[in-house]
C-alpha cells in the first residue's frame, strides 16, 4: 500500500507542505501548514493511501505528528 508522507518545513519566512519534494502550499504559520497537510492526507486516504504528516524535530530529523487511522481529524480545527 502506498504511504504518502507530507512534510511541514520552514521555507524562508513561511511554512511549506511538501510531498515527494514538491511544495503543495506555503503558509504564514506552522499550525496552518500542519492543518493543511492533515486535510490533504485525509483526502489521499479516501483513495486508499496510507498517510502521515511529519515535521522537523530539534535534532533536524523528521518525526511524525499525525498518522491517518491513528489520530483524529476535524475540518473545523
Amino acid at each position: 500500500m502506498q504511504l504518502d508522507r507530507y512534510l511541514v518545513v520552514p521555507v524562508d519566512d513561511r511554512w511549506a507542505v511538501q510531498l515527494g519534494g514538491s511544495i503543495l502550499g506555503a503558509f504564514p504559520r506552522k499550525g496552518e501548514a500542519i492543518q493543511a497537510a492533515i486535510a490533504v492526507a485525509v483526502s489521499s486516504g479516501k483513495f486508499g493511501a496510507q498517510a502521515e504528516v511529519l515535521t522537523q524535530g530539534p535534532e533536524g530529523g523528521f518525526m511524525p505528528i499525525w498518522t491517518l487511522g491513528l489520530d483524529g481529524y476535524s475540518a473545523e480545527a
